[in-house]
C-alpha cells in the first residue's frame, strides 16, 4: 500500500469520526445516560480487539499506523 493511499485512508477516516461531533448535535438527556452507564473498560477492550490480530498477535502494520492516528 502506498504512502499516499495510506495517508488519503487515514484523513478519511479522521475527517469521518470528527465530522459528525462538530456536526451533529448533542445526543438527548436519555441517550446521554445511557452512554455514561457503560463502563470504560469495555470501550477499551473493544479497542484492544481492534489491534489484536489472529492468535493474539499484534495486527498488520497498516492497523497499527492507523490507530496511531
Amino acid at each position: 500500500m502506498s504512502p499516499l493511499v495510506l495517508g488519503a485512508l487515514a484523513l478519511i477516516t479522521y475527517v469521518s469520526r470528527a465530522v459528525p461531533v462538530v456536526l451533529l448535535p448533542r445526543p438527548s438527556l436519555r441517550i446521554e445516560t445511557i452512554l455514561a452507564r457503560i463502563p470504560a473498560p469495555i470501550f477499551a477492550s473493544l479497542a484492544t480487539a481492534t489491534l489484536l490480530g489472529d492468535g493474539g498477535a499484534p495486527a498488520s502494520g497498516p492497523t497499527l499506523a492507523a490507530a496511531a492516528g
